[in-house]
C-alpha cells in the first residue's frame, strides 16, 4: 500500500506511454508522488498538475519508499497543494523527442520553466522537501532517469529506502554500495 511521500513509477501501455518508453528506452512512462494512502499528485498530458485518487492498480508499477520523516511527509502535502494547477509541458516532450531522433547532446531548449512533465514535478517536490540537494541539476529528467537517480540514492550508505514492485510479492532488496 502507498503512503504520503512514496514515489510511484508506472508502466502504462497507452500510445503516449509507449512513445515515452520508446524514446526513453526504459521501463517506465510515468511517475507520481503519493500525498496520502489513497491519493497522488501527478503531471499528466491533457491536464494540469492535480491531486487525484491512486488508480494504477492494474498497471505495472514500482514504489520507492524514501522513509520520509513526519515533517517531510507533511511538507509533501503542503508542496503538492502549491504545485496543483501547473500545466503539462508538451514542448519539453517534443524537445526530448527531437534530441533523441537527431542524437543531440545539448540541453532541451524547449523546456518551459513554468510547466512540468511528471518527472520534473516529482523532482521539484523532492528538492522542495529537502530530500534532493538543489545543486543536483538533473536536466531533461525522464521517469527512467529519475528512477535510476533514486535507485542510486537508495544504494548510498546513509539512505534508508524500500522498493516495492506490484508484480512481486516481497520488497526488492537494494544493497548499499561499499563506498570505501
Amino acid at each position: 500500500m502507498i503512503k504520503a511521500g512514496d514515489i510511484i513509477f508506472v508502466k502504462n501501455n497507452g500510445i503516449f506511454s509507449s512513445l515515452i518508453r520508446f524514446f526513453d528506452k526504459g521501463r517506465f512512462s510515468h511517475v507520481c508522488i503519493a500525498t496520502s494512502d489513497t491519493h497522488v499528485i501527478e503531471a499528466q498530458y491533457g491536464t494540469k498538475a492535480r491531486i487525484i485518487p491512486f488508480y494504477y492498480g492494474k498497471d505495472e508499477y514500482v514504489v520507492i519508499d524514501l522513509n520520509l520523516s513526519k515533517e517531510e511527509t507533511k511538507r509533501v502535502v503542503e508542496v503538492a497543494l502549491e504545485m496543483t494547477g501547473t500545466w503539462y509541458d508538451y514542448t519539453q516532450i517534443l524537445g526530448y523527442a527531437v534530441k533523441k531522433i537527431f542524437k543531440l547532446k545539448s540541453k532541451n531548449l524547449f523546456n518551459n520553466p513554468n510547466n512540468w512533465i511528471c518527472s520534473e514535478l516529482v523532482y521539484h517536490m523532492l528538492v522542495s522537501i529537502g530530500k534532493i540537494n538543489p545543486q543536483e541539476q538533473l536536466d531533461d529528467l525522464t521517469p527512467n532517469q529519475l528512477y535510476n537517480f533514486l535507485e542510486n540514492l537508495c544504494k548510498s550508505q546513509d539512505a534508508n529506502c524500500n522498493v516495492y514492485d506490484n508484480q512481486v510479492e516481497t520488497p526488492i532488496e537494494i544493497q548499499p554500495e561499499n563506498l570505501s
